[in-house]
Order: C-alpha cells, then structure tokens, then sequence
C-alpha cells in the first residue's frame, strides 16, 4: 500500500475519491431508509447521527476492550471467545432496543 502511495498517488486519490462516493451513497440511503422508518412509526425517533454512532460504539467497544480480557481479566482463549460472541448478540439486542416502538 505504502509502496503504491508513493510510486502513484494518483491512484490513491482516485481510490479514496472513490471511496467517499460511495459511503456517500451508501450512508444517504441509510439516512433515508432510517427517516421513512421513523415517519411510518416502525421504529423510536432518532437521529442517523446518533444511530450510526451507537452502531459503531457498541460494535468498537469489543474490539477497544480486547486488552482488558486479556490482561486484566486473564481470560483465556475459549472463553474468550464466548464472551465475544454473546457480545455480539447483546450489541444487536442494544441496537434494537433502542429503536424498539414500545
């Protein structure tokens, strides 16, 4: 990556132009899909901001908290590995709760 960076910038910016266009696109319909969601009353007002923030936070947060389970909490692998993967149905139960129409 570093190698192409240097010999073809160029190719860097048109990736990363690229790049953007789609996330562009792709997060205006999320956007979009998130507001007709909210206007039909099938899920709780919320901004796209905050929700896609919520996603990414739950979602990082075991990737940030690795070390914790390493080190501090001296988990061992198969463990380990439980632990992550209910935590990512919880992470889904969180999301959905919180768009939930109660």
């Amino acid at each position: 990556f570093l190698e192409v960076a240097r010999e073809r910038p160029d190719l860097l910016e048109t990736y990363a132009s690229e790049l953007g266009r789609f996330l562009g696109t792709a997060m205006s319909a999320h956007r979009e899909r998130t507001e007709r969601a909210i206007r039909e009353g099938r899920i709780r007002p919320i901004s796209f901001e905050t929700l896609l923030l919520d996603i990414v936070s739950v979602c990082a947060s075991s990737l940030l908290f690795d070390p914790v389970l390493d080190k501090m909490l001296e988990m061992d692998a198969e463990s380990k590995a439980r632990f992550l993967d209910a935590r990512r149905k919880e992470a889904v139960e969180l999301i959905v709760g919180r768009l939930e129409v109660k």
